[in-house]
């Protein structure tokens, strides 16, 4: 009977053995797990690049990584056990208690928010930069703590004034431009309307001029009346040109295509003595422009065109 129960016992104690190290075994495997994530939760925390400062539930910091560091400019040995409020400037510094002492006692309110939110934050040497925050809570075994992570957001608020400094410059020089525009479309529309008077006063003379004298005129002489009042429409024509042209860029204004045989044939016209008009050596120059391209010239080179002309008529002809 003895021995029986001394059996029973041994196998008993076997097994607790090989309980025991299976839970050692498993201890010793959750240790090192633990281990490895708060290494590798280390390794984040320090190669972050934004701050990451956490505190306890009174205000104290309890850990600040390298980012914080050069953030701040503080070592991590120096603010480790101080209070938060030691990186905040006024009016954040003195009203930090209390927006801390209602969350420790709620748990919630406006100290814990969603997404981040500016502030401001100050450096070691007294100076005051912008920040963007990030809260949030942190449960630990036996204690709470609330974790910040913080990005120094000076560069981004520099170019932020400056795109605003750059686009309120725009929006002046616009409304000069737009003012400049205006008093161009004015003292084009003055001066197209003087020079225009004159010409129509040119152009009824002639008229009055050819109706007088209707009898005294001979066929050349009409012919050169005529020429004259062609000149002065011309001459409108091209006032209205410039008022387009001073609206260029400014109003939509559709393509069209251009026959330039015709065009160099009206200008060789308008600059042309009245008796060489239709002369046969200016006519083949302006054949030649629009059939043949000039030799060693290549397309969209521009060829100077020499037109020779007869010598001018003796004193006291046309």
């Amino acid at each position: 009977m003895l021995n029986k129960e001394l059996e029973y016992l041994r196998r008993e104690h076997r097994k607790l053995e090989q309980r025991k190290q299976q839970l050692e075994l498993s201890v010793a495997e959750r240790t090192a797990a633990l281990e490895a994530s708060e290494a590798h939760n280390r390794a984040i925390v320090e190669t972050a690049s934004e701050g990451i400062i956490t505190i306890n539930r009174s205000g104290t910091i309890e850990s600040f990584n390298p980012a914080s560091e050069k953030m701040f400019g503080y070592m991590a040995s120096e603010v480790i056990g101080e209070n938060i409020k030691l990186l905040m400037p006024e009016p954040d510094r003195s009203s930090h208690d209390d927006c801390l002492a209602n969350f420790s006692q709620t748990m919630r309110g406006n100290f814990i928010s969603k997404g981040s939110r500016e502030i401001y934050g100050k450096h070691k040497d007294g100076s005051v930069f912008p920040m963007e925050l990030s809260i949030t809570q942190m449960q630990q075994v036996g204690h709470n703590l609330v974790l910040g992570i913080m990005r120094d957001i000076t560069e981004r608020k520099k170019e932020q004034h400056l795109l605003e400094t750059t686009a309120q410059e725009l929006e002046i020089k616009a409304d000069l431009l737009e003012r400049t525009n205006q008093e161009l479309d004015q003292f084009a529309y003055v001066t197209s309307h003087d020079l225009k008077a004159p010409l129509r006063a040119i152009a009824n003379l002639s008229q009055w001029i050819e109706e007088d004298l209707a009898d005294k005129l001979d066929d050349d002489n009409r012919v050169q009346m005529n020429l004259l009042r062609g000149r002065v429409h011309r001459m409108e024509g091209l006032i209205e040109g410039i008022l387009e042209y001073s609206r260029v860029g400014r109003i939509a204004v559709p393509f069209e295509q251009v026959d330039v045989g015709m065009l160099i044939h009206e200008v060789i016209d308008n600059l042309a003595r009245p008796a060489l008009r239709g002369h046969p050596d200016r006519t083949r120059a302006v054949c030649k422009i629009q059939g043949e391209r000039p030799n060693g010239r290549s397309p969209g080179c521009t060829a100077i065109v020499y037109i020779p002309l007869p010598p001018p008529p003796p004193a006291g002809g046309v």
